[in-house]
């Protein structure tokens, strides 16, 4: 990428955080509803047999997990978009002097593309740390329901969170694609 992007992007951040506030909340959730989700497969995955063996009443966590998770997903997609299409309406004007001035579509949809993923990497860390403390809680809450086996443990390896940066990643970029296409028309 090439430094004017980069610029271009990080100063309509700096100058309009609040238009990225819903972006980086719906991304946010995104990445602590997946990596909630994967933290309960891990846990499922990483057990020992002899816990994973123990009878459970209800589907099982992974089919909770999985079930949960692609719902979240789902919703995330549909929310991102729409989170980015108001951000992108915020800029509308700047997006249309850029296309002015002999921006070509691609290189706006670039700027976009840069601005959804540098919202990305910052909600990373803290959705991860909030998905992990919630897969906890959720694991724990299913424990006393009898819905998962009484010794498993949410494992403290970075995967869950990492697939669920992935996939935050993938639905910022989908969005990326549905919301920009209006300015960029020809």
């Amino acid at each position: 990428m090439s430094s004017p992007v980069l610029s271009l992007s990080a100063g309509q951040i700096r100058r309009r955080p609040a238009s990225f506030a819903g972006l980086g909340t719906a991304l946010f959730l995104a990445v602590a509803a997946v990596t909630l989700f994967g933290s309960l497969v891990a846990a499922q995955i990483t057990a020992p047999a002899a816990v994973t063996r123990v009878a459970v009443s209800g589907p099982g966590l992974v089919v909770i997990a999985g079930a949960f998770g692609e719902i979240a997903v789902l919703v995330a997609l549909f929310v991102v978009v729409n989170a980015l299409g108001f951000t992108l309406r915020q800029q509308h004007r700047d997006l249309a002097l850029l296309r002015t001035v002999a921006a070509t579509p691609r290189q706006v949809r670039r700027v976009v593309r840069v601005q959804v993923v540098a919202t990305t990497l910052l909600v990373a860390a803290p959705g991860g740390l909030v998905g992990f403390l919630a897969a906890r809680a959720f694991l724990a809450a299913l424990q006393r329901r009898g819905m998962a086996a009484p010794g498993l443990q949410i494992p403290g390896a970075p995967v869950p969170a990492l697939v669920a940066l992935a996939v935050a990643l993938l639905i910022g970029l989908a969005a990326t694609a549905v919301a920009a296409r209006r300015i960029t028309r020809p």
